[in-house]
């Protein structure tokens, strides 16, 4: 008998040193990554997201930003997500529902609301729309609030069937006001950024602007065309309708448009050299610069230190303050750097170009 005590214990001993192993391979993994990204250190969204749950102004960010989440997904779905959280919510309340469906009804609507309320709270207010209506965090769970909507909406009686989907509505158009409340102008004067919205673009044919309400009828009246096709009994059909409105999309989000003007070189000379921003460069162009500049890798430099750029260097990216001339924004440039102004959205930045690498044209 004691023996398979002791295995036991080797088991649990064993098991817990990969557990361990695991972790310490995983946060090593994630450190690396973490200083590759973010030279300069992350953002302490943990502080951000006490500053919000502590204060009333916070939670009303945060659960405003969650109703945002909601909304988003439902949109994104072309309502069927609602359909999903109304159903799986009255499993869950449902007192004949059994324990077991009970429990994996909870589990993914407690993810769901933790997900949205704790990303909201702890995203930083970055003066964009995205802000009050997000789909990535919630993205995770669309498919399944989606094929629980889809097969609810199958399975029942007309009547019932159409009860849910008014049930899904009203929580779309519910959170769509709470969002619209809060926000307010907000909506219009943030910068708005399209591939934040690629299915709300879709239904709204606008890829400038979120159109809150618009984009909800319009995903309503998608969800209406699918439960009449569910009812006649075409599953195929309704299939192949979903699959083409899916396709639809897709198209229009990665489509060419006749007023999309491709965006020209953001860095003067040819594709050579090496390309070095400034510490103080705004994370925003950072980002921006690091696709076009696809022959090097987007280096770190700090025009305060007083050095020269290293040799193979042909380009240091620095912040442009309101008001400044390009010539000025970085005082110890070497002789013969010339300065190109640039900007992305409200960010302004000068590319110092050297003498001594291949100009434009050659």
């Amino acid at each position: 008998m004691a023996l398979p005590g002791r295995r036991r214990i080797r088991a649990a001993l064993a098991g817990g040193a990969v557990a361990v192993a695991g972790y310490a391979a995983g946060a090593a993994l994630n450190a690396h990554v973490r200083a590759e990204l973010y030279p300069r250190g992350a953002r302490d969204l943990a502080g951000i997201l006490t500053s919000r749950l502590t204060a009333l102004p916070g939670q009303e960010w945060a659960l405003s930003g969650a109703a945002g989440q909601l909304w988003y997904l439902i949109v994104s779905t072309w309502g069927l997500a609602g359909a999903g959280l109304v159903a799986v919510a009255a499993a869950l309340a449902r007192r004949r529902t059994p324990a077991a469906d009970r429990i994996m009804a909870g589990v993914p609507l407690a993810t769901t609301c933790g997900i949205a309320y704790a990303s909201s709270a702890a995203l930083p207010d970055e003066h964009r729309v995205g802000n009050f209506a997000y789909g990535r965090y919630l993205a995770c769970v669309a498919l399944v609030y989606a094929l629980a909507g889809a097969t609810a909406l199958a399975r029942l009686a007309t009547g019932p069937a159409i009860r849910l989907a008014a049930a899904g509505a009203l929580l779309l158009e519910g959170a769509a006001l709470w969002v619209t409340a809060y926000a307010g102008e907000r909506l219009r004067t943030h910068v708005f950024i399209g591939f934040d919205f690629p299915e709300v673009t879709f239904l709204t044919a606008d890829r400038g602007a979120l159109h809150l309400h618009e984009a909800a009828l319009a995903a309503l009246a998608l969800l209406g065309g699918l439960l009449v096709l569910s009812r006649l009994d075409r599953t195929a059909l309704t299939a192949v309708a979903l699959a083409g409105v899916n396709l639809a999309a897709l198209t229009f989000a990665l489509g060419p448009h006749a007023r999309r003007v491709p965006a020209g070189p953001p860095l003067p000379g040819p594709a050579s050299g090496g390309v070095v921003a400034d510490a103080s460069l705004g994370w925003a162009v950072r980002t921006a610069l690091m696709y076009p500049v696809w022959w090097t890798r987007l280096g770190a430099f700090d025009v305060r230190a007083g050095r020269p750029p290293a040799p193979g260097v042909c380009t240091v990216v620095v912040p442009l303050p309101d008001g400044t001339p390009p010539e000025a924004s970085w005082p110890a440039h070497p002789a013969g750097w010339r300065p190109h102004a640039g900007r992305f959205w409200a960010s302004s930045w000068v590319s110092w170009h050297a003498p001594s690498c291949p100009r434009a044209g050659q």
